[in-house]
């Protein structure tokens, strides 16, 4: 088999032939390095991937992609030929959409996850009833936005040079959640598990339930204190339920990869 781009994933663990694997894609403006200390979290045998987008990091130099179905798209084609190893794609915020897109184009080519954790998003139905404006967005409103979600020191957001370095990253995927309007159908076969903070003023668990209308196997919804980036402070019991949800789904379907 092929290696697995590196140039789309970043490894903080040696695991030639890991037993599972955790893709994260992580919110508007972040790195892979996002999901570093997850590697540190995750049982021995397991692989932690964080995706690196274009136009950040290592990939500063390449063109930013600012549509969802063109990145999904190449997502996809990077991950597919990888889902021999029991897979769950986890994302946060913007990359919860991204992860489901990409779970569907995985799905459309028999090549499913094990499992889709989605944490932080507002269902795809409120998405339709009530489109971002996120894509005008300019730079003070960017930082505003920033400041009102939480996970930034605001003392950073104030800092000119870390302004400079991190609203590039911020343009382009304000423009591509901004422009995003998902389909309701199809309905995936892939289980789900939604992730939220009970404190999240842009998500709330009567709305986060309704991801239930996007799978035939809906596995339920975990709760956890804290606002929209209640994931960094709890990233302990993130992990595990992740971990946990991967091995459930994964007892359930062997033998593994599905026929």
């Amino acid at each position: 088999m092929a290696e697995l781009d590196r140039s789309w994933t970043r490894s903080w663990q040696n695991h030639p032939n890991p037993a599972g694997r955790i893709v994260c894609f992580g919110p508007a403006g972040a790195s892979a390095n996002f999901f570093r200390g997850w590697s540190r979290r995750v049982p021995a045998d397991l692989e932690v991937l964080g995706l690196a987008y274009p136009g950040r990091e290592r990939r500063f130099e390449e063109a930013p992609i600012e549509d969802m179905a063109t990145l999904a798209d190449a997502v996809a084609r990077v991950l597919a030929p990888h889902m021999t190893v029991p897979t769950v794609l986890f994302g946060h915020s913007m990359g919860a959409s991204v992860a489901f897109e990409v779970a569907r184009r995985l799905e459309e080519h028999d090549h499913g996850p094990l499992g889709l954790a989605l944490s932080g998003r507002q269902s795809p139905r409120r998405q339709r009833e009530l489109p971002s404006g996120v894509a005008g967005f300019d730079d003070e409103q960017i930082i505003g936005h920033l400041h009102e979600l939480g996970g930034t020191p605001p003392e950073m957001l104030v800092d000119p040079d870390f302004r400079d370095l991190v609203l590039p990253a911020f343009r382009t995927d304000f423009t591509l959640i901004g422009t995003y309007l998902p389909d309701l159908q199809p309905v995936l076969d892939t289980p789900v598990t939604v992730l939220l903070g009970n404190r999240d003023r842009e998500v709330f668990e009567g709305d986060a339930d309704r991801w239930r209308e996007t799978t035939r196997r809906f596995t339920g919804l975990a709760v956890f204190p804290g606002g929209h980036f209640y994931l960094i402070e709890k990233e302990a019991e993130v992990v595990a339920h992740v971990v946990r949800f991967l091995s459930a789904q994964r007892t359930r379907a062997l033998p593994w990869p599905p026929a």
